[in-house]
């Protein structure tokens, strides 16, 4: 997939949205499973941005969670 970039502002922008976001998707012990994936597209037809939370094996490496992330959800992580 190739790499998307975002304009600074917009960047910004989806930032603090994001920030400001209370609900949460939990990722926990069972990764990046297909339920997850469906939850967040579902919270996509309401609304531009899902806020996710990492738990336990998530957490240690964020950098793989954010490419698994990206490649199964088709789109781009902040």
């Amino acid at each position: 997939m190739a790499e998307l970039k975002l304009a600074p502002d917009e960047l910004r922008r989806l930032r603090s949205l994001g920030i400001a976001i209370k609900t949460m998707l939990k990722i926990g012990k069972a990764r990046i499973t297909e339920g997850i994936v469906k939850g967040i597209r579902e919270r996509w037809r309401r609304t531009e941005l899902v806020k996710n939370v990492c738990e336990d094996l998530c957490r240690l490496n964020m950098k793989r969670t954010h490419d698994l992330l990206e490649r199964k959800t088709w789109d781009l992580v902040i």
